[in-house]
């Protein structure tokens, strides 16, 4: 798995990134030495709106950035315009850095098959996946 990781660091992604974060920021973050990148695979339709999806929780998991932490967002890029996505956007301000996955490239690297889906990777390596319910319990312990 550590080597699939360190493989991917050279593969560009095809997705359509919404600024301020550009298509090559996620090889990017991924690359840093000792930082931990958090991954959050939602959907815009679905978790964006839910009262118990990641959206609502954004204040807690952006909570886990402390500590040298990376929060990136990224939804899949179907049925939604990228108009639809700045409305979004706009009306979230603990979202600051977010992704338009265009053909699923991100979710598949990472093996997504469900949103929402938190991954926290250091150093090329995945040290959790789980749902938001868990990677909130996972603070709450004050693990990473």
């Amino acid at each position: 798995m550590k080597l699939l990781i360190w493989l991917s660091l050279f593969v560009t992604f095809p997705v359509v990134a919404i600024e301020p974060l550009h298509k090559d920021d996620l090889t990017s973050a991924l690359a840093v030495k000792d930082q931990t990148v958090h991954l959050v695979f939602f959907d815009v339709w679905q978790d964006g709106y839910s009262d118990k999806g990641p959206v609502a929780n954004s204040k807690n998991i952006s909570a886990l950035s402390k500590g040298g932490q990376n929060v990136i967002w990224i939804a899949p890029k179907f049925n939604i315009t990228d108009q639809q996505i700045q409305d979004f956007l706009s009306s979230q301000s603990e979202i600051k850095k977010f992704i338009a996955d265009e053909n699923l490239s991100v979710m598949r690297q990472f093996k997504v098959r469900k949103t929402p889906t938190h991954i926290l990777v250091k150093n090329g390596e995945i040290l959790f996946k789980g749902s938001t319910e868990e990677v909130l319990h996972l603070n709450e312990k004050g693990e990473k």
